[in-house]
């Protein structure tokens, strides 16, 4: 087979050569077979020159083997495990390296693995006098409160009757308060050690670059690992270093300094103006002495471009360091188009101009005169924005021999139970496009209360209109005129009364009227009688 290159730290596979990349293929040694004509593919392997070393983990007691064999590598931390056997008379005190009584290890010792260890347990014969008490030692909470199980616990051999040997431990950050030794009893006999929370300083100092006072020191005490955050106090024209100072209290105290850097602002204003930002004041620090380019702080503002600036630099001092930089309105484009009423057909060039930002160009103001047709009416003037694609009107232009009328709807609510605040829905409805609001349509939908009314203008003559009231349920609808034609020069009127309350046909009211019908009927009918029989004596009398 061919030679390879040597890879640093890797050397060849017991298999050299494989005919997948991963290894998983055929492994080739000195020789491969290949058909004619075919072509096959070898994949160097290699494996790693450096080795993991390990070491074993036994515990024993006496002859036997107490649980598992452990494996760690070399160098590991190992956690020494309790030993739960009971041997009648004796008690467990801990682990040797040696099959000696001599304890090295406790439970939860630890140690670092360096070959193959053997730990041996080591056990202390019961005396009928021997007792063991428990120590439990019990930290503070933030709180000021205790934990209900203790921080550490202690097991320690003693004899009944004699005293307690508790001794209180070092903790970082806490003080033992005092306790008492117990007599010890056969069983249950516990001492409980409580330690408090130290008490540390906390100062901040507030000073400038050159170390002057900036404000009054900051001074607290706090009791170990407690949470801090303080707020730098404001200082007028100055930036703290650090806008908060925190941190968790450490068994030490602590000191930390605030450092105030001199600010500067710079204004963003339209030129030609003395008053009314473009955008929020640039403010920034740095130290004394140091200049700012002030036209590099220029800022990126819609409809305006940078012109100048009062002063070309600032340099850091004691005294305000301000700057302004003028800013000029940009033009942009705008489009007014010119279509026929209805059809939108355009019936002449656009009207094309520029004007600053922000400015109202008055589209009625660019209406032409197009033979044939009259100025109707306009989508609205033009507020100049940046996007001169969206600064686009239109003019809508008629035939001027159409006459024009107009629509008005009417809004009445009756009875004693008519709501006159409730809003009834309206749709009109045109055999053609008309005029009304930005855009034409054939349909338009709006909501009236008693005693409103909408009039729709500059509607063609001889369209046809049909209108429609919804929202009326519980309510007695009447409407004249809900239908009809546009007649130029003339206001079409739809009415549309709501009643709710007000007496139903066969009521009293109702019957009073039919009373007076019918006796006025009877009247009439008894005068012909009347008048007939007059007549008739008269013809006999001839």
């Amino acid at each position: 087979m061919g030679s390879r290159r040597p890879l640093a730290g890797y050397s060849p596979a017991s298999s050299p050569w494989n005919t997948k990349a991963n290894g998983t293929g055929s492994g080739i040694n000195r020789s491969l077979s290949v058909k004619a004509n075919s072509t096959t593919h070898l994949y160097a392997q290699w494996k790693s020159d450096q080795t993991t070393e390990t070491y074993t983990l036994k515990y024993m007691n006496g002859t036997s083997q107490y649980g598992d064999t452990e494996t760690y590598i070399a160098g590991d931390v190992v956690r020494v495990k309790d030993c739960t056997l009971q041997v009648e008379g004796s008690r467990f005190a801990g682990w040797s390296t040696t099959p000696s009584p001599t304890v090295v290890y406790k439970a939860d010792d630890t140690f670092e693995i360096k070959g193959n260890t053997v730990l041996y347990a080591v056990w202390n014969l019961i005396q009928e006098n021997n007792a063991d008490y428990t120590v439990e030692h019990y930290k503070e909470k933030l709180d000021g409160t205790y934990p209900d199980t203790p921080d550490e616990k202690e097991t320690i051999p003693g004899k009944v009757g004699e005293q307690t040997a508790a001794a209180a431990k070092v903790y970082t950050g806490f003080t033992a308060l005092d306790f008492t030794q117990a007599t010890i009893a056969k069983t249950g006999t516990t001492v409980r050690i409580y330690y408090v929370r130290n008490y540390y300083d906390l100062t901040i100092h507030y000073v400038f670059e050159d170390g002057s006072k900036a404000a009054e020191d900051y001074s607290g005490r706090l009791v170990f690992e407690k949470p801090y955050e303080v707020t730098s106090p404001a200082v007028a024209g100055h930036t703290p270093d650090q806008a908060v100072v925190s941190g968790n209290m450490p068994a030490e105290h602590v000191e930390h300094t605030v450092t105030y850097t001199r600010n500067y602002t710079i204004h963003h204003v339209e030129k030609g103006k003395t008053t009314g930002n473009l955008a929020e004041d640039t403010i920034g620090t740095a130290p004394l002495g140091t200049t700012i380019d002030v036209a590099a702080q220029k800022k990126n503002i819609a409809g305006f471009a940078y012109d100048s600036c009062d002063i070309a630099e600032i340099v850091m001092g004691e005294d305000e360091n301000e700057a302004t930089i003028y800013y000029a309105r940009q033009s942009y484009g705008y489009t007014i188009h010119h279509v026929e009423l209805g059809s939108n057909k355009q019936l002449a060039e656009d009207t094309t101009g520029t004007a600053l930002y922000g400015a109202k160009v008055v589209t009625s103001s660019a209406k032409k005169e197009i033979a044939g047709y009259a100025y109707h009416s306009d989508t609205g003037d033009i507020v100049i924005g940046t996007d001169a694609a969206a600064n686009v009107a239109t003019i809508y232009y008629m035939v001027p021999e159409i006459g024009m009328g107009s629509l008005k709807i009417k809004k009445t609510v009756t009875g004693e139970k008519g709501d006159k605040t409730k809003l009834f829905t309206f749709t009109v409805t045109f055999d053609r496009a008309v005029a009304y609001g930005d855009q034409p349509a054939d349909t338009f939908t709006f909501q009236l209360k008693h005693g409103e009314s909408i009039t729709l203008p500059n509607i063609p003559e001889g369209t046809k209109y049909e209108v429609k009231e919804s929202d009326h349920e519980g309510y007695r609808v009447s409407s004249s005129g809900a239908k009809g034609t546009i007649v130029a020069g003339k206001t079409s009127v739809a009415s549309f009364v709501n009643s709710k309350g007000v007496p139903l046909t066969g009521d009293s009211g109702s019957k009073v009227l039919g009373a007076v019908i019918m006796g006025a009927s009877i009247l009439a009918i008894v005068g012909l009688v009347y008048v007939d029989r007059k007549l008739g004596k008269r013809k006999n009398a001839r």
